[in-house]
């Protein structure tokens, strides 16, 4: 669920800038979170988390996240890479994790059906499987 550039819709850097629009935004910024199907038990939570961090803290993480960018310095990696992405992720869709896939040599790519950005916790068995076999193949 990441990329290689983390580009953040402005309205979501706009929002969390300012500490009295988190509260309207944060349910926005879950629904974008989620795949569709996703357990709504998940997403009160989210928004819980998200409204209880310092003012400023939400908006950091954002535009940290927007000034991202190894798109030039993949072709560095040497480490095995798994990467696992939600097909429904809305945040880092699934082309970024297929470019991952396509630029990091041997880079390995598991697709979860239905899940979105939150696919960790919206999938966690299959995750854990994910990670578990691609630890399995590295002796």
């Amino acid at each position: 669920a990441t990329g290689a550039r983390l580009r953040v819709h402005p309205a979501v850097l706009e929002a969390t800038a300012d500490p009295s629009r988190l509260a309207a935004a944060a349910p926005q910024v879950a629904g974008w979170s989620f795949g569709p199907r996703a357990d709504p038990a998940l997403i009160a939570p989210f928004v819980e988390g998200l409204l209880a961090v310092a003012p400023g803290v939400a908006h950091d993480d954002f535009a940290a996240c927007d000034a991202f960018d190894v798109m030039g310095r993949l072709g560095e990696v040497a480490a095995p890479v798994l990467v696992v992405c939600g097909d429904e992720d809305r945040l880092t869709p699934l082309k970024y994790a297929e470019h991952l896939r396509g630029a990091i040599r041997g880079a390995q790519l598991v697709r979860v059906p239905g899940a979105g950005h939150m696919v960790m916790l919206e999938a966690p068995q299959v995750v854990a499987g994910a990670v578990d076999t691609f630890l399995g193949e590295l002796g």
